[in-house]
């Protein structure tokens, strides 16, 4: 957001902060700015460093890395009361889910870091046992279905870009690969969606949200294999799920299908979001997302949606509660 033109002072406080702004505004409109700015980046970019405040790691082969929990994920940084927490959070849900005869799945999205660790910078270490590693443990000792999604998107590697160079997302194959992984595991193996099946085309990258956020300029544009889903997000409806909490109005959808079929809930984030419903659209009624809200989410969405099957699938960087925090209207 570039600085505004300061208005006419009209008090003594305005004065006062009138040289701040003045000079705020000419930081921001100096001639040839976008051109000096992208020298700049591509300068400090070429020397290893950083910009923009570091939010993204530049690996090998121009592949981008979110810094944020970069280390959670790669497993060298382990936070044991936040592991306790979650788990129990994910028990307990298993658990009331359970009583409502409701099969559940828990899982994670792993980060782009856990799959191409070969293209981090020398200086990120990893191998380490990770929170994902104990937290699967810990669910898995209290009888929830756990999916650990690592070892088919590793080996499905050679076939194609399983995420995207310069953003924090899997792909359209990364994410049909996780799709068939979770459906097999919650005892629906008809949903699965055979690669072969899909016609399949050589795109350029079209997410990169990691490069808006470094300010990088002058990365090769990736190609990769994306599957036609034209059809499938036709007969997808989507609206907002009624009844929920009124902060969650804008991270919750519900789509309906043209045919009828069993009620899916994926309580996640953006790695469902987007990426799952076209898949389910074939072989459900209703698949409905909300945003897991770090612990926070609405419980009520389990009677306003009504689910006849439950994936919980949050990335591994924010498999964590805020401190203190639990669903809104748990009982």
């Amino acid at each position: 957001m570039l600085a505004p033109a300061p208005a006419r002072p009209t008090s003594l406080a305005a004065w006062l902060a009138l040289p701040r702004a003045v000079n705020a505004y000419l930081s921001d409109h100096f001639a040839f700015r976008r051109v000096l700015l992208s020298a700049d980046n591509q300068l400090h970019w070429r020397l290893g460093g950083q910009i923009d405040g570091g939010e993204v790691v530049r690996g090998r082969g121009s592949r981008l890395f979110l810094k944020d929990n970069l280390l959670i994920a790669t497993g060298d940084d382990v936070r044991p009361k936040a592991i306790e927490a979650y788990s129990a959070l994910i028990c307990k849900l298993n658990a009331a889910l359970k009583a409502r005869a409701v099969p559940m799945v828990f899982s994670m999205a792993p980060s782009a870091a856990v799959i191409y660790p070969e293209d981090l910078p020398s200086w990120v270490p990893h191998g380490a046992p990770s929170e994902a590693d104990l937290l699967f443990a810990r669910t898995q000792a209290c009888g929830v279905k756990t999916v650990d999604l690592r070892p088919a998107l590793i080996a499905a590697k050679p076939g194609g870009s399983i995420y995207y160079h310069h953003d924090t997302h899997w792909t359209q194959k990364g994410a049909l690969i996780a799709y068939n992984a979770l459906v097999q595991a919650l005892g629906r193996p008809d949903w699965i969606t055979p690669p072969e099946t899909l016609s399949w085309r050589r795109v350029p990258e079209n997410l990169a949200d990691l490069q808006h956020m470094s300010g990088a300029t002058g990365l090769p544009v990736e190609t990769m294999q994306a599957p036609d889903l034209t059809l499938q997000r036709r007969s997808l409806h989507e609206s907002i799920i009624d009844g929920l909490d009124d902060g969650m109005a804008h991270s919750n959808a519900i789509a309906r299908t043209d045919h009828p079929g069993p009620t899916v809930l994926i309580i996640g984030d953006s790695y469902a979001q987007d990426f799952m419903p076209p898949y389910f659209a074939a072989h459900v009624g209703k698949i409905a997302w909300l945003h897991h809200q770090w612990c926070q989410f609405d419980w009520t969405v389990f009677d306003r949606v009504k689910p006849d099957y439950v994936i919980f699938m949050p990335a591994d960087r924010s498999a964590s509660c805020k401190p203190g925090a639990r669903p809104l209207h748990m009982p």
